[in-house]
């Protein structure tokens, strides 16, 4: 009988044991964690990007010729790295710009762009995605795909066809003296396009590359697209007015930027002087550039200048692509929309584009310059160090020297600095191990980006990193999961143990009461011969005849526990 309470009650226990068990692997270990202290990253990094202001082609854009506009100067600007490739600028046919700055003069043109090919930073422009009338500055894309379509420009010979001169007539195009039925070398003819702006060369190169006119547009529309201008479109490709035929000072630098690639592209466009060779219809002759700044008897030369292209329309105005180097700065510059006449109707005497370039060059050389904004040895923060029984803390640093094109007039003090970097790491760390980056910021926009590194080198200590791991286990979800399961299961051995008291306490009391029921015989009037008489609800003796009775040998009387049953009453007979 108790041993089988006691195996109902530990069934009991392990029963309840389990289904603790089962509830406790429903909870979220989430519930338990110990959030420690740790360092926190706050990304803020500000993006900053250039808009275009495209518009569709689909009906005729406004468009301005030799219209004013506002002007903006970028300051330089990079957010990818501490250092900047001119030819990846120039394959991307994008520029960076940064902080706006005013140069001390007027400028007449009505768009500008001016790019340090050095960094690919653009520190100057003025309505930069205004649409514009092109004029010849088209040529340049004519002369693009003439080089990417003739593998062998001085071998190749192409004869000028009568239609090329039949588009040409009574439209005042510029012209090479070229003669229908000439035989000249593709060379020759890009010499032609881009020195004397001959509308003649680039018939006769679109008819030979395209096979018509029509097909050589849709080459130059795709190429466009595929360098990433936004705003350009071509009808011809010589350049004449066409109120459909329209691009910007940006796209303009994008096509040059990607044509200069190609060093005989650079060697052609930039030439001031070329002699044609000897024809079937021409002698011998030399041929200059139409950009007078390249021209040593001009009052406008200037030897650090070199014209690629200049295009000239009463709808577009003057325009020009340049570019320029002087003591190891390179600079291109897009012009367009210079004004031609007076608001009377009278021509300006001045060439307007030429004197936007030279003061724009001029600025460009004597009022920027390199700069060092952060050297390797400028601390630009500190991070907690844990594990680390020598120091607390290592010191963030430039991974390298920043240099930016600036205006010299900016003191880099006045720059912003800011750090991202975490609040803690663990040991250990190693000298130069990346540690964040430092945003390199002017008037709140982001002009360069480097890492921040460690200065020196930091060990981890092994009593530390036992210390810590003795405190992750006390601090750990499975440590609680752990004294949460003991403390149920000795409150269930509690309960189980006072339930085996209780049950063993109810078994005894049981026991006397059915003792006290059965132990003693009925009340009884017992006669002269000890015969029973009355009920057994009371056990008692009558008074009268108890003195007859015989005690039985050895009976000692009622037992003190009243448990044990009174002799055979026919003891007393015997004797």
């Amino acid at each position: 009988m108790k041993n089988g309470h006691k195996r109902r009650a530990i069934r009991q226990a392990a029963a309840l044991l389990l289904s603790m068990a089962l509830a406790l692997s429903t909870i979220p270990s989430s519930v338990f964690a110990v959030s420690s202290v740790s360092g926190v990253s706050s990304d803020s990094s500000e993006s900053s990007s250039e808009s275009s202001s495209e518009n569709s082609s689909e009906s005729n854009p406004e468009i301005s010729g030799s219209s004013e506009g506002s002007s903006t100067s970028t300051e330089s600007g990079s957010s990818e790295s501490s250092s900047d490739s001119s030819s990846d600028s120039s394959e991307a046919g994008d520029a960076v710009s940064g902080s706006e700055v005013e140069p001390d003069f007027t400028v007449n043109s009505g768009a500008v762009y001016l790019v340090n090919m050095d960094s690919g930073i653009a520190i100057y422009q003025k309505n930069a995605d205004q649409l514009m009338y092109p004029a010849s500055l088209v040529k340049i894309m004519t002369c693009l795909l003439a080089i990417e379509n003739c593998s062998d420009l001085a071998g190749t010979t192409v004869t000028a066809s009568y239609t090329v001169f039949d588009n040409l007539w009574g439209k005042n195009a510029s012209n090479a003296g070229l003669y229908p039925g000439e035989n000249i070398r593709m060379v020759d003819l890009l010499y032609a396009l881009m020195l004397r702006s001959g509308c003649d060369a680039a018939g006769v190169i679109a008819e030979y590359i395209g096979g018509s006119e029509e097909a050589f547009v849709e080459m130059m529309n795709a190429k466009a697209a595929e360098i990433g201008c936004t705003s350009t479109h071509f009808t011809n490709s010589t350049g004449l007015h066409d109120d459909n035929q329209y691009t910007t000072a940006q796209d303009i630098y994008r096509i040059t930027a990607y044509a200069m690639q190609y060093d005989v592209f650079e060697k052609i466009a930039t030439s001031y002087s070329y002699t044609m060779p000897a024809t079937n219809k021409n002698d011998e002759r030399t041929i200059t550039h139409t950009c007078s700044i390249m021209n040593p008897s001009s009052s406008y030369y200037d030897e650090t200048v070199h014209a690629i292209k200049t295009g000239t329309t009463d709808e577009s105005g003057r325009n020009l692509v340049s570019y320029a180097s002087k003591d190891a700065y390179n600079y291109m510059l897009v012009t367009m929309g210079a004004p031609i006449y007076y608001s009377d109707g009278s021509e300006i005497e001045q060439n307007l584009c030429y004197m936007d370039t030279l003061n724009l060059y001029d600025w460009a050389f004597n009022d920027w310059a390199v700069q060092t904004i952060v050297k390797t040895t400028d601390v630009k923060g500190q991070v907690i160090v844990d594990l680390c029984s020598t120091k607390d803390r290592v010191n963030a640093v430039p991974e390298e020297d920043v240099n930016r094109l600036m205006l010299k007039l900016i003191d880099s003090s006045a720059l912003q600095m800011v750090a991202d970097l975490p609040e803690r790491i663990d040991a250990p760390v190693q000298k130069g191990q990346v540690l964040g980056t430092l945003d390199i910021r002017m008037s709140n926009q982001s002009i360069a980006t480097v890492n921040l590194v460690a200065s020196e080198t930091l060990h981890k200590s092994a009593w530390l990193t036992f210390l810590r791991g003795l405190k992750n286990f006390f601090t750990s979800a499975g440590f609680w999961l752990t004294v949460l399961a003991l403390i149920i299961g000795f409150t269930a051995w509690l309960f189980i143990m006072r339930q085996i008291n209780l049950n063993k306490r109810k078994r005894r009391r049981a026991a006397r009461k059915a003792a006290g029921k059965g132990s003693y015989p009925s009340k009884t009037t017992l006669g002269s011969k000890g015969s029973r008489t009355g009920t057994r609800s009371s056990r008692s003796y009558s008074s009268t005849s108890g003195s007859q009775i015989r005690k039985a040998p050895g009976y000692k009387g009622p037992s003190s526990a009243n448990t044990r049953r009174p002799q055979n009453q026919n003891n007393h007979r015997k004797k």
